[in-house]
């Protein structure tokens, strides 16, 4: 965690320590008995404020009694040459990759900040290194805007 740049001391009228919060005044790890959480307060001149919470995710937890986990792992692209390219590339870098935790890959290829008009979308119930570059070779047409 980095140091608060502008706090120095907590004001006398809060009980932090009693509420289970700090101000960091010095660069430290972040470690905590229990999940880590975190409030973020960040104020504008403007008046334009921001205000978050932050929870560390819970251990994610093994296929359950019917098997692995399904997941949802989705691409985009302008054209099908190029959709078929990324599932390939995406392919390659997981096999290249093994170690990569598969909800992290899915939830990066799933953002994206266009919205092309070629999309794949292929639902795993594996490590999903071979599926794109299956999916890669199926016929694509283009979704509504």
């Amino acid at each position: 965690l980095i140091r608060a740049r502008h706090q120095t001391r907590p004001s006398e009228r809060c009980d932090l320590a009693g509420a289970a919060f700090a101000v960091v005044t010095q660069g430290r790890r972040w470690s905590a008995p229990g999940a880590l959480i975190a409030g973020v307060n960040v104020f504008g001149f403007g008046g334009t404020n921001a205000h978050a919470i932050l929870r560390e995710p819970p251990p994610a937890a093994p296929g359950g009694p019917g098997g692995p986990e399904l997941g949802l792992a989705t691409l985009r692209a302008h054209s099908v040459p190029a959709l078929r390219q990324a599932a390939r590339d995406l392919a390659a870098h997981l096999r290249a990759h093994p170690h990569l935790a598969e909800a992290a890959v899915r939830a990066s290829a799933g953002t994206a900040r266009d919205h092309p008009a070629y999309r794949l979308s292929v639902v795993a119930a594996c490590r999903p290194p071979a599926r794109p570059d299956r999916a890669a070779d199926t016929r694509g047409a283009p979704s509504p805007p």
